[in-house]
């Protein structure tokens, strides 16, 4: 068996929801969006622990959530920096102890713990995976001045990286805090691990798992959840 602890990062500001507050909390019904992502973490049989990444003026808020999801795992909370990398790290100190982790952005809502599983099994592997999808649009590089150049890129060779980043607790730890002290700045975990421990498997997942960024984003992911409960309770009534 390996203890693994997922860290949920929901520390972040929601600028480009262009909202007073955080995104996570936002209301679904009866349930903050947060509420989701941890009970998909909680049907996870891999994950022994939740790791909340919060600011601290919002833990009522958190606790909230956390009672939302109805989760009987243990909730670790853990301050959230001034960015998602210092906020990782915070995460990922408050996990000392474990054998892996998985890393999610609390704002991916619509995760299921199937994709969890996969990733988490694939890191047990090799130390390192993450959730990626494949790309269908077309997809070209821009010029300087943000219009489409003439090279276009072949798709058959793109994935969209996604989380959760599931790794061996003290490889990913140990990339971190090398990257602390060099002051690298990584996109997210796969390349901060990348750039200091080595290769990531990709696993790709079977459910859409968008991250709820723009304010189109909510709409789609609040009918996404709706038909999923929906469908829950129409298999419950059979």
């Amino acid at each position: 068996m390996h203890d693994t602890a997922a860290v949920i990062v929901a520390a972040g500001n929601s600028t480009r929801m262009r909202l007073k507050g955080n995104k996570n909390y936002i209301e679904h019904g009866e349930r903050m969006l947060l509420s989701y992502t941890i009970a998909a973490f909680d049907l996870c049989p891999q994950v022994d622990r939740i790791i909340l990444v919060i600011k601290p003026s919002e833990k009522e808020s958190a606790l909230k959530a956390v009672a939302q999801s109805g989760t009987s795992k243990e909730v670790i909370f853990a301050p959230g920096g001034d960015s998602r990398q210092e906020s990782v790290l915070s995460g990922l100190e408050a996990a000392e102890g474990s054998s892996y982790v998985a890393i999610h952005d609390g704002a991916r809502c619509l995760i299921m713990s199937s994709d969890i599983t996969r990733v988490l099994k694939a890191a047990y592997e090799t130390g390192a995976a993450t959730l990626a999808s494949r790309v269908s649009d077309t997809c070209v590089w821009l010029d300087a001045d943000g219009s489409g150049s003439e090279e276009y890129l072949d798709r058959s060779r793109i994935a969209a990286i996604q989380t959760p980043q599931c790794f061996r607790y003290e490889g990913i730890l140990n990339a971190h805090r090398m990257a602390q002290k060099e002051g690298f700045t990584g996109t997210d975990d796969t390349g901060i691990y990348r750039r200091y421990e080595g290769k990531v498997e990709l696993v790709y997942s079977e459910y859409k798992n968008m991250k709820i960024t723009e304010p189109g984003d909510l709409e789609i992911a609040e009918a996404l959840l709706k038909l999923r409960e929906e469908r829950r309770g129409s298999d419950a009534a059979e």
